[in-house]
């Protein structure tokens, strides 16, 4: 796998056009070393990149990168997805800096950087669901995806191809709540209670829409002619 170095921080498998500018009308701390800084608390380091030393919270992006991309990954399932959301973070992170308060909790940096992180991977799944690609093997036994059709497509590849893109016109008509519970579930193999966390309801509350989504999916379906479709 790629990786690329950008001021000092290590990106995992693709280059990441990230820079921190530095603030020159914020007090700045003393310089520290590299290995200094690898050695100070997130608060510490904080509250440094507080005060407009931007190397101190590249310091916080080379520790908690993995741990945002594993959040964001967690969330998306897809690569490039994960890697946009995770830059996302960083850039929020860093423009809402000034606003963090630190609790005194040890994992209270880490923990705003979760939230930052859900935030970011759920606004881009609302943003997929307005015009969804569903996957052609989606509720389909673990399939590989079938390759685009072509002279030599069976008959059942083209099939698949178009109850595709049946499921997916069906979902754009889906209400947002809906959509993004039955693709979290659906798509990116959330259970209920990963569901509940993502979206802030109640996992009963998340079988309630799983329920009306699934229903609402079958009557449009049926609609398009659709009647031999397992959800």
């Amino acid at each position: 796998m790629n990786t690329t170095c950008v001021n000092g921080v290590l990106l995992w498998g693709r280059p990441w056009p990230l820079f921190f500018p530095r603030s020159e009308g914020r007090a700045m701390c003393v310089e520290r070393t590299l290995s200094d800084r690898e050695n100070l608390s997130d608060a510490d380091l904080v509250q440094a990149a507080q005060q407009g030393q931007h190397e101190a919270f590249e310091t916080l992006v080379r520790r908690h990168y993995q741990m945002v991309l594993n959040t964001t990954w967690r969330y998306l399932r897809n690569q490039e997805d994960a890697w946009d959301a995770a830059q996302e973070t960083f850039i929020k992170a860093q423009t809402a800096l000034g606003q963090f308060k630190d609790s005194g909790h040890p994992d209270g940096f880490r923990a705003w950087l979760v939230r930052i992180a859900a935030n970011k991977s759920l606004d881009l799944i609302r943003r997929k669901t307005r015009h969804p690609e569903v996957p052609v093997n989606l509720w389909d036994n673990g399939e590989e995806a079938l390759p685009i059709p072509g002279p030599q497509s069976t008959e059942r590849e083209v099939h698949l191809r178009d109850i595709n893109s049946v499921i997916r016109q069906c979902m754009e008509q889906l209400p947002p709540d809906l959509r993004i519970t039955l693709m979290l579930r659906e798509i990116n193999q959330f259970s209920y209670e990963d569901i509940a966390e993502a979206t802030g309801v109640p996992v009963g509350t998340v079988m309630s829409r799983l329920y009306n989504a699934r229903k609402k999916m079958r009557a449009l379906l049926k609609q398009k002619g659709v009647s031999d479709f397992n959800l």
